[in-house]
């Protein structure tokens, strides 16, 4: 007799090492083995799907302790449901399905139990021969690695292996990522079972059991902002783990709808355009400097104009093209510091950053505007992107904001100017050049108003993101002495034959690995903000619309199922035979869905890059001892406190 897809998905799942299975705990595997029984009745013949309707049209039993009770339940509903209301439902169901299915692999003799676990069962088996040269695992490598020709069985079991991420645990990284072309391949030829594997898909993002009241209990009146505020790292992932997927905070006497961990990350990868916007939380930045329509706060067809305008000029490729600029640019930074002296980090780094930032996207120099730049950012995403600073302390806390605000509209106006006067006849084009490209096609989306907003979004991204991002670096560095070895032989390396040429770069490892380190344990962009247009299900409650949401996208850099001792600095988390990033959604430093933040690529040749060059330039040292905790700041994003600062030991 031919095993049924759920037991199929049971024996993937299993540990050949130790004899134990995957976490049940897992809501992607439930909602697999539901899927796998529903494909079953499927190609049994008994349901039909399309979209929006499942219905049984053969009620008669098959004898099968499996998929006889869910026929039963599907035949009796009245009227019929959807494909999406039964994975939830049966996926509700995993301890029974997995009980049966593990039962009925005992008593087929493919595994046996002992003390508790599950192991296989070695010499003949009592089912026969071909099955046995086509198990489930010899069937995947041979479609996926192979190019073999995929029976119907096939693509459903890939598509639910893939649903689940045990596919990850199938193939080593190299060759998962060979296959992913023909993954996606092989879940889209079956047009029958489609509708099924696309409601499993849904439900593995956008489901989940009830959690209970979905309160995180803060401090009477400040409620939870001191624990989001002093840098407790920590602090989310607990409420993640205590409360699901969905809980709420109370901010300031102001209730937010939190939405956490990897099933969060992939529901908004996947269903984002459909659900949220980022309107309400963005477009504050452009209205402090006069315009409407902004990179960020825009959705739709008009934000896909906007990042095609400006691909080319934040993509890795622009890196590689400006990787002279760079490593010119930070030596002269590094000229100008103090040998011996403690550098505050983030004010330098962020000033620094600015001026970066200026010159590669904008073309223009912005050193006498890097306070300026450097405090106007800060201001506006504490008043208008977080706002956890209230109306009656703006002026306290920012008593400068206007005159800050008409210093970066000088700079604006003025670099505009220049560039029409001067326009760009040859080279790779930059940022500035996409935008008035964008704005002689279409003067609506992009108008001259709209200018400020736009230049500010690459100083933006360069201050907060790329500063914090090489700060959390040289902590990493400072507090293991054999990396700081390591990292600063890379550099070397790099730079022996003079400026780094594109294919030198490609070639940096250690270095890459401490950035993609850096950015999991300290996410500058930690939390993101969304606004719920339509009504959705998700972890076992219903969002209504118009409910302010923020997701808590990083929650998931601090899980041990997928980062073991997660508050352990680790670079060796990205090597090969590890690649503890790999699973969808637990790796989200550069956001998520339709707004991932375009220069992801330019920013993995930018920080390594520049960071090879300060350590070959220079023997840096931090000025606390080791052993001590990284001050943290946060609100609106996660960045290094005023107290972190290095030295110059000396120049190389």
């Amino acid at each position: 007799m031919e095993l049924r897809l759920t037991e199929e998905v049971m024996l993937l799942a299993l540990h050949n090492e130790n004899g134990e299975f995957a976490e049940m705990r897992d809501w992607p595997l439930h909602c697999a083995l539901a899927g796998g029984l529903l494909m079953d009745l499927l190609l049994e013949g008994r349901i039909a799907a399309k979209p929006g309707l499942l219905r049984a049209v053969d009620s008669d039993p098959l004898g099968d302790p499996l998929l006889d009770p869910a026929l039963t339940e599907i035949a009796a509903a009245d009227p019929p449901r959807d494909p999406r209301h039964w994975v939830d439902h049966f996926a509700r169901q995993a301890e029974r399905l997995r009980d049966e299915a593990l039962g009925s692999l005992v008593g087929r003799g493919i595994l046996r139990r002992e003390s508790g676990l599950f192991l296989w069962v070695h010499g003949p088996r009592r089912y026969p021969a071909t099955i046995a040269e086509m198990e489930a695992k010899l069937r995947i490598w041979g479609v996926l690695l192979e190019n073999e020709e995929p029976a119907p069985r096939d693509v459903a079991l890939i598509h639910l292996a893939h649903a689940c991420h045990i596919l990850r645990k199938l193939l080593p990284h190299l060759q998962l990522q060979q296959a992913a072309k023909r993954i996606e391949e092989v879940c889209g030829l079956d047009e029958a079972g489609a509708t099924v594997l696309d409601a499993v898909m849904d439900s593995e993002v956008a489901a989940g059991p009830s959690h209970g009241q979905p309160i995180a209990k803060g401090l009477p009146i400040v409620d939870n902002l001191p624990e989001l505020y002093k840098g407790n790292l920590e602090f989310l992932p607990q409420q993640y783990v205590k409360y699901g997927p969905v809980f709420q905070l109370r901010i300031g006497g102001r209730d937010t709808m939190m939405l956490a961990g990897p099933e969060a990350n992939r529901f908004v990868i996947r269903h984002d355009a459909r659900y949220l916007r980022r309107f309400e939380i963005w477009n504050g930045i452009a209205e402090a400097l006069g315009g409407k329509h902004f990179m960020l706060s825009i959705d739709g067809p008009e934000h896909g104009l906007m990042r095609q305008a400006h691909k080319e000029a934040l993509s890795r490729n622009f890196g590689q093209n400006r990787i002279p600029d760079i490593v010119d640019a930070t030596r002269r930074r590094m000229a100008a510091w103090p040998t011996g002296e403690p550098i505050p980090a983030k004010h330098e780094l962020f000033r620094f950053m600015a001026g970066v930032q200026g010159r590669l996207h904008l073309g223009t120099s912005v050193r006498e505007y890097e306070d300026d730049l450097v405090e106007f950012v800060d201001a506006i995403g504490s008043l208008r992107v977080s706002k956890h600073v209230p109306k009656y302390l703006a002026p306290v806390k920012y008593p400068h904001y206007e005159q800050k605000r008409e210093r970066v509209q000088k700079l604006f106006a003025e670099t505009v100017r220049q560039r029409r006067m001067e326009p760009r006849e040859d080279g790779p084009k930059n940022y500035l050049d996409g935008m008035l490209a964008l704005h002689e096609e279409d003067p609506r989306l992009m108008s001259e108003a709209d200018f400020p907003a736009a230049m500010i979004l690459p100083l933006l991204a360069g201050i907060d993101t790329i500063g914090s991002t090489l700060a959390f670096m040289l902590h990493g560095l400072f507090e293991d002495p054999d990396l700081m070895a390591r990292a600063t032989a890379e550099a070397d390396e790099l730079f022996a034959n003079g400026t780094p040429t594109p294919q030198a770069a490609k070639k940096m490892d250690v270095l890459r690995r401490l950035m993609l380190e850096a950015l999991r344990m300290y996410p500058p962009l930690y939390m993101l903000g969304y606004w719920a247009i339509n009504t959705f299900d998700f972890g076992g409650y219903r969002i209504p619309a118009g409910e302010r949401i923020v997701l808590a996208s990083t929650v998931a850099h601090f899980l041990p199922e997928f980062y073991p001792d997660p508050l352990r600095f680790d670079i060796d988390r990205y090597l090969p035979e590890r690649m503890e990033n790999s699973v969808p959604g637990t790796y989200a430093p550069f956001g998520l869905g339709s707004h991932a933040c375009l220069g992801a690529g330019l920013a993995q040749i930018q920080v390594p890059l520049t960071m090879a060059t300060l350590l070959h330039g220079l023997e840096l040292e931090g000025t606390v001892d080791r052993g001590s905790k990284m001050p943290l700041k946060f609100m609106p994003t996660l960045c290094p406190g005023d107290a972190f600062a290095f030295r110059i030991r000396q120049r190389r």
